[in-house]
């Protein structure tokens, strides 16, 4: 048995028992049952760095790429929408590969190519975002990791930054 379109660097529990293909139900009690873990995306020879210029309630970020035709998928959420979110115990690092990883997973599973997901979603080369109108005197938490060409999946670690606008 071959499994396909599985989420890079997850846990999968695979169950094996027999079933009579006349009623549908199991033979007997045996049920096999093993643990995997799909391997890790395939990581890109990049280094990737923000930079910030906060005025007020806006913020530009300025990522920089190494090789000016990486892929990369950057975002920002407010400390507080986070934690509200994903709970107080949740990190970005922990979060937001594995996050994009299922939705890229999701995607292909139905019918995007890699190179679609990549040109709705990610940003090329160096590049300034603007921020604008955020919430004043807010710790907002800013990240960016590069993307496989290939595949869509995420192929360096994490960068991340908090960043906290003014009143």
């Amino acid at each position: 048995v071959e499994f396909t379109q599985l989420v890079p660097d997850t846990e999968y529990v695979v169950y094996c028992y027999h079933i009579d293909l006349r009623t549908g139900k199991a033979t007997d009690e045996i049920v096999h049952r093993e643990i995997i873990r799909t391997s890790k995306p395939a990581t890109l020879d990049e280094d990737i760095t923000m930079s910030f210029q906060v005025n007020g309630a806006n913020i530009k970020q300025t990522v920089t790429t190494k090789h000016e035709d990486t892929y990369y998928y950057t975002e920002c959420w407010s400390m507080n929408d986070f934690k509200a979110y994903f709970g107080n115990e949740a990190t970005p690092e922990d979060i937001f590969p594995r996050r994009w990883n299922e939705q890229v997973t999701m995607k292909r599973n139905n019918g995007y190519q890699p190179s679609t997901i990549i040109a709705d979603l990610c940003k090329q080369g160096t590049q300034t975002i603007e921020y604008n109108e955020l919430k004043g005197d807010t710790e907002y938490i800013f990240y960016v990791f590069a993307v496989d060409p290939e595949t869509a999946f995420t192929a360096t670690d994490i960068v991340t930054e908090k960043v906290t606008t003014e009143n």
